[in-house]
């Protein structure tokens, strides 16, 4: 009868504490609070042009900074910086020549909208604005800095997840709004088509933030 009496107690413990675990358990959102370091390159298009060629800056590798956080099950708000340092100015000459001139330092700071069609499916896109600046514009004639303000679309994959970490690549797109270099009969064109590639790792600021990549 005592064994019977503590067996039905052990019970009912078992019973009232389920719902309690059940409470602890999260269910999986798209974007967790989570910062990423990347390793990039980025390819610019072209600025401004003159009679004789046009204007754009040199391709360069570079390091990007994410950081996210969750708005609903499926989106969440996204910030991206994009540090190109091994830059310049350069122009294309009508006879196909390329001249490199005074080194660059370019940075792309856009914030945007992510989202997943599931929130465990690895793949997410995203779209947002931003601005765009780099130490002098395209144009050698130039020593100013540049602002350009910028539109940002991008997709990405966060491979399987191994406890917090997971890697990441994206492509990303940035159609910019060319800046005026002031300078006559050099012309800024309406717009520039910027692409970036990205790899590197994922960390979840939480225990509880399986990176979306991870396991259903």
């Amino acid at each position: 009868m005592r064994v019977t009496r503590w067996t039905l107690v052990a019970l009912a413990l078992a019973v009232r504490a389920a719902p309690a675990g059940a409470q602890d358990e999260r269910p999986r959102r798209a974007f967790e609070p989570a910062v990423t370091l990347s390793a990039s390159v980025t390819l610019f298009g072209q600025r401004s042009s003159d009679p004789f060629g046009t204007f754009n800056y040199k391709n360069s590798a570079g390091v990007g900074v994410w950081g996210e956080l969750p708005l609903t099950r499926r989106t969440g708000l996204l910030a991206l910086a994009t540090f190109s340092p091994l830059s310049g100015q350069r122009q294309e000459q009508e006879n196909n020549n390329s001249l490199i001139d005074d080194d660059v330092l370019s940075l792309a700071v856009d914030v945007g909208l992510g989202a997943r069609l599931k929130p465990a499916v690895p793949v997410f896109f995203l779209v947002g604005a931003g601005v765009h600046t780099a130490t002098r514009y395209a144009n050698p004639q130039s020593d100013d800095a540049a602002f350009e303000p910028q539109g940002m679309f991008a997709v990405g994959y966060d491979a399987t997840s191994h406890g917090r970490w997971s890697v990441r690549t994206a492509l990303v797109g940035h159609v910019v709004k060319p800046a005026d270099p002031g300078f006559a009969g050099i012309a800024p064109k309406s717009t520039a088509l910027d692409w970036a590639f990205h790899i590197g790792g994922r960390l979840a600021l939480s225990s509880i933030a399986a990176p979306a990549g991870g396991a259903p």
